[in-house]
């Protein structure tokens, strides 16, 4: 199985790569981040070599390079999010939950 994690440089996300690619010899994964605040690439410094381990740098609210990297991938785990209600209200996202969820649920 191919999985496409978003967020996965991020606490959660990195720990669940990690168990995934350590637990399970027979799946992939893609890490789709856009390495902001939250994301930290030393997290996954230990599975960055391995065979089933890709990362690609990127936006979700990037249509495009989101339907690339999901090119494959059997499943989405969605960890991309603004963690800080702060930062939100700032800095709201430029695209709303529709865009979102159509790039992960095409018609």
């Amino acid at each position: 199985m191919k999985i496409l994690v978003t967020g996965g440089a991020g606490f959660i996300g990195s720990n669940f790569i990690r168990l995934i690619l350590q637990c399970r010899a027979d799946h992939a994964i893609v890490n789709f981040d856009k390495l902001t605040y939250a994301g930290n690439l030393a997290n996954l410094h230990s599975v960055a070599h391995h065979p089933h381990y890709q990362f690609v740098k990127s936006d979700i609210c990037d249509a495009p390079s989101v339907e690339t990297a999901m090119r494959g991938c059997d499943a989405v785990v969605h960890f991309a999010a603004e963690s800080h209600v702060d930062r939100s209200i700032y800095e709201a996202c430029p695209c709303n939950s529709n865009q979102r969820h159509r790039h992960f649920y095409p018609p």
